[in-house]
């Protein structure tokens, strides 16, 4: 499982590491006001091809599809690191995320092929801490290449690693082959983004956007539920209550945990000042915390063979972190920032095994890559969709406290502007202090407003989880055919 391990790792790190290196490759190709595309152009593929993952391993085996989506997010790793300008990190990003989503997926579907529910829970956890680790690490490691100026190298380093993973995979791990809806998804995140921010929300760009990714949603259901002969995700599923109750609390695990991880960074380097690789150790509590209770949750799966309580105590300690991220004020004191960030660890890190092992126990061995499939699509479908509607919450209140403090303060037009892309500026000497007050004091303010949408989306989840029932775990693995 190593080699699977480090492809997972490589896949997470891309998804997260890059919040806190978007200013800096922003200003070296003069581009700020696109920088954001930079991580969601990224999601926008990794979170599109998922639900396909599951049937295609189906079709092609675990081996090749590992293979042939680990080249894929290479050569979109090696576009980014020698790009000169944003349309190339764009592209580049655009082809690792494709690839990326397979490095995430395939592992947890082999990891999910091996043994029973109670004894796979082991190959999960390490998986599951896998992901958890490089999500929460990743910012620190591009901060401190931020620092030396060789932020290149986050995107150049997956070509050599890769290089020896590959081989081991290919050579030495005979992996089962069993027997055997992208562009809605993307107009949709398009729409989130680019209202408010390139285009107004009453745009005819916006608007068709919107009504594209409803036309191609309903588009998918047909075709799904009438013409696929294989679909990608068998409307028969979610006949199953727990495959719909548990797929029904993806979106929301997903919104409380990517949305949080990119602006509580944002966080520490807007309001306290600190640097990208500062910002990213701080979040280290809480990567030390989800790897605790990953393993915890799946010994006390394995031993007592019960995971609805988990599951309902992950989702309302989800929506508690969320709550708690209202504490982060300038004078906040250390513990009080450790605190908040061990309740997010726990609440994350109770709700990856036990969801997983929860839909797995509802279906059969064939249907198991695709529920699992399915279940990550919609948690970072939720995580995407919640970054484009927690950031457009933050926009919207963050620009007429803005346009004040311009207003009040016209001398420092420029360096306002600019530091609503490149923090470093308003941190400068020359600055006046009134003015780099009012400026940090407004998105603090904004990001609070921000964390209010978040609790009050991730509270919905609660009574969810209530309905999900306790289905007894197979004592005999449900075995795959073929390879």
């Amino acid at each position: 499982m190593a080699p699977l391990w480090v492809a997972m790792v490589l896949a997470t790190l891309d998804l997260t590491a890059v919040s806190t290196i978007m200013p800096t490759i922003g200003s070296e190709f003069d581009a700020l006001k696109s920088v954001n595309w930079i991580a969601t152009t990224y999601m926008l593929a990794f979170t599109a091809i998922l639900p396909a993952l599951g049937k295609l391993s189906d079709v092609f085996g675990r081996r090749d599809t590992i293979l042939g989506f680990a080249l894929v997010f290479v050569a979109g790793s090696v576009m980014c690191g020698a790009a000169k300008g944003m349309g190339l990190m764009l592209a580049g990003r655009v082809v690792a995320g494709v690839g990326g989503s397979g490095m995430f997926m395939f592992p947890i579907i082999v990891a999910s092929d091996l043994g029973t529910e109670r004894q796979r829970v082991i190959n999960l956890g390490v998986l599951g801490i896998a992901a958890a680790v490089s999500s929460v690490l990743g910012p620190v490691i591009a901060g401190v290449m931020a620092d030396n100026s060789a932020w290149r190298w986050l995107f150049y380093m997956n070509a050599p690693i890769l290089g020896v993973v590959l081989p081991v995979i290919y050579i030495f791990m005979d992996l089962p082959r069993p027997n055997v809806p992208v562009w809605k998804i993307t107009t949709l995140l398009l729409a989130l983004n680019y209202g408010g921010d390139l285009y107004a929300w009453s745009s005819a760009v916006v608007i068709v956007l919107f009504v594209l990714s409803g036309v191609l949603f309903i588009a998918f259901i047909v075709i799904e539920t009438k013409i696929a002969v294989e679909p990608i995700l068998p409307p028969r599923l979610f006949k199953s209550r727990n495959v719909l109750l548990i797929t029904i609390l993806q979106p929301f695990a997903g919104i409380a945990l990517f949305p949080p991880l990119f602006y509580i960074v944002y966080w520490y380097s807007i309001v306290l000042g600190a640097s990208p690789k500062s910002s990213g150790l701080h979040l280290i509590p809480a990567a030390l915390t989800i790897s605790v209770l990953i393993f915890l949750s799946g010994f006390i799966i394995q031993v007592t063979g019960r995971y609805r309580s988990l599951i309902v105590i992950s989702t309302v300690l989800c929506s508690l972190s969320t709550a708690m991220l209202l504490f982060l004020k300038e004078d906040i004191s250390n513990a009080r920032q450790i605190g908040l960030l061990i309740v997010f660890g726990i609440g994350n890190g109770l709700n990856q095994q036990s969801h997983v092992i929860g839909i797995q126990a509802a279906v059969s061995a064939d249907d198991m890559a695709a529920v699992t499939s399915c279940l990550y699509f919609f948690r970072y479908l939720g995580g995407a969709i919640g970054i484009a509607v927690l950031n457009t919450i933050y926009r919207v209140t963050l620009t007429p406290k803005i346009n004040t403090i311009i207003k009040d303060h016209p001398l420092y037009y420029n360096v306002i502007l600019g530091a609503l892309q490149d923090q470093k500026l308003i941190r400068n000497p020359a600055v006046s202090e009134i003015v780099r007050n009012e400026f940090v004091h407004a998105n603090q303010e904004a990001l609070h407003i921000m964390f209010i949408a978040g609790f009050a989306i991730t509270c919905a989840a609660i009574p969810v989880s209530f309905f999900v029932r306790h289905i007894p775990l197979a004592t005999t693995a449900k075995l795959t055919v073929g390879h």
